[in-house]
């Protein structure tokens, strides 16, 4: 398998808290792996006041007066009274930092067609996310390092280090339909920061949509909640073989059990048409599918339980193959 072709961007979402469905670019984590294997109101106002005739009556004039009188008071108080609060300020950038470490067996740790022998491995990564709200909208900026030990085959074994700059065309948290723009680049080393594999730039377009499924009467359980999506894009890379236009769409649900055990379904497309080298003229489509159970503890570790399949069907020969991973992962935010 050629260890220098970058291959599929998959669904996420978010896959940032234990409630959340996808509502970002497809799944960055499972896209890297995938990578990896391939090289290896109202207002109120007062009353206008009214003027004096001095030729009325001395009755008529007692009663203007007084009226004036009342209109001035009314005013008054007006004037003196508390002016309204002002709105709030809108909330400042948010840094979070999050450590991960996953543990999965995958069957086919080098997308072989055939013949694959399975391998377990460990994901350790760290996540340092800035958030930055802007005139409605919201600019995200992520950088994320890992690295990817095979039990038994650490020729497979690579280190990648990814920066993220995702614009929110809408603010997602008032919006149901967020169009966003997403730049990606990924610095890809074999081994331990060994020898360098490859660098991949990939800027995409797309739209994401999430809605919470109504509930019937009385029904205190935590909402479910639906994510779709779709974006376009295109890859760029150091090495011509790992050039790609690509478009996908994604689906997810999510739930809870209580407050503290969620779970997740997700599934993507993805079509890649290459564009350089020898796999100038490729076309694939990969298959993406998981569900993930999750719990979260007092002190905020959270324990998730995941299983993947991928299919990727493609014009060349010996580029289809089928993976699986299945595996906890323990992850906590800061």
């Amino acid at each position: 398998m050629n260890r220098h072709v970058v291959s599929a961007a998959l669904a996420s979402c978010a896959a940032l808290l234990p409630l959340a469905a996808m509502a970002g670019p497809a799944d960055r984590a499972a896209d890297k792996a995938d990578t990896r294997r391939e090289l290896r109101g109202s207002s109120t106002s007062a009353a206008p006041m009214t003027a004096i005739n001095p030729v009325l009556s001395g009755a008529a004039k007692s009663l203007r007066v007084g009226s004036f009188a009342a209109q001035l008071e009314a005013q008054a108080q007006l004037e003196t009274a508390a002016p309204p609060p002002p709105p709030p300020p809108p909330a400042g950038p948010t840094l979070s930092f999050e450590l991960d470490a996953p543990f999965s067996y995958s069957s086919n740790p080098e997308q072989l067609s055939s013949g694959a022998d399975g391998d377990g491995h460990v994901d350790p990564s760290y996540d340092l996310t800035l958030e930055i709200p802007l005139k409605g909208m919201k600019l995200t900026l992520e950088n994320t390092t890992d690295l990817d030990l095979n039990f038994h085959r650490p020729s497979n074994d690579s280190t990648t280090i990814e920066g993220v700059a995702n614009l929110d065309l809408r603010d997602p948290a008032r919006h149901a339909v967020t169009p966003y723009l997403n730049y990606t680049v990924d610095d890809i080393y074999e081994g331990r920061f060994g020898d360098h594999s490859i660098t991949t730039h990939t800027f995409v377009g797309g739209l994401n949509y999430v809605k919470k499924l109504p509930q019937k009467p009385g029904d205190t359980a935590a909402p479910l909640k639906m994510a779709l999506g779709a974006e376009v894009g295109r890859r760029l890379a150091s090495t011509r073989e790992g050039e790609q236009y690509r478009a996908s769409v994604r689906a997810g649900l999510s739930g809870a059990f209580t407050d503290k055990v969620s779970w997740s379904l997700k599934g993507s497309a993805l079509y890649k048409n290459y564009t350089g080298g020898t796999n100038d003229g490729r076309k694939d489509v990969a298959l993406t599918g998981s569900a993930a159970l999750s719990t979260e503890f007092d002190n905020g570790v959270v324990l998730e339980f995941k299983a993947q399949v991928q299919h990727n069907d493609s014009d060349r020969t010996g580029k289809d193959y089928t993976v699986w991973d299945i595996g906890p992962k323990l992850k906590k935010a800061f």
